[in-house]
């Protein structure tokens, strides 16, 4: 293979690999995501009482979408970049039925560059009706089990994701990484 083919072709496979892992870097979070198109969210279980009503917004910019109760908003969910909040809007106690729980879903990032290994920092006011073992979690998504809980006017619960970089984010890693020892050896 000609030598100047080959130097040029690392050349460019090091610059690509750099804006890649640039860009990743940046977006390792779910800042961006377009609810409805990349995350999704539902109640599933129960009676049927409580339905998400997602606006069409971009994850990040405040509430992300509504779980409304027979017609009225009951709880305001709000996705950060590394951070769920849920809280009651009802304006009054409200129950939760036996089997309903929150699912969120597609919570891989703008890039899908993440998968999600926990939860720390649980926070909540609900006292012992709801606790950290209520969240539980996959590669990509959260549930939440609401139930059967009884939801205090001013309740929520809020959490932070612990997340590590995707497999296809390592390997991007490690090719850059040869790319730049292989360089550097020449030098």
């Amino acid at each position: 293979m000609n030598t100047d083919f080959t130097r040029s072709l690392v050349r460019n496979l090091a610059v690509v690999a750099a804006l890649t892992l640039t860009t990743t870097a940046a977006h390792a979070d779910l800042t961006g995501d377009l609810f409805g198109d990349d995350v999704f969210g539902e109640i599933v279980g129960g009676p049927g009482a409580f339905v998400v009503v997602p606006p069409n917004a971009i994850v990040g910019g405040g509430i992300e979408f509504v779980i409304e109760f027979v017609g009225t908003p009951a709880f305001n969910v709000d996705i950060g970049a590394s951070s769920v909040h849920l809280f009651s809007v009802f304006g009054a106690q409200i129950s939760t039925g036996a089997g309903e729980v929150l699912v969120l879903s597609d919570l891989d990032g703008l890039l899908g560059d993440f998968e999600i290994v926990g939860i720390t920092n649980f926070m909540t006011n609900q006292g012992p009706d709801i606790t950290e073992s209520d969240v539980t979690w996959t590669a990509h998504s959260i549930s939440i089990n609401m139930s059967p809980h009884i939801w205090d006017a001013n309740g929520f619960v809020s959490f932070d994701i612990v997340k590590v970089p995707a497999p296809s984010v390592l390997a991007l890693l490690g090719v850059a990484g040869l790319i730049g020892s292989r360089r550097r050896r020449r030098s």
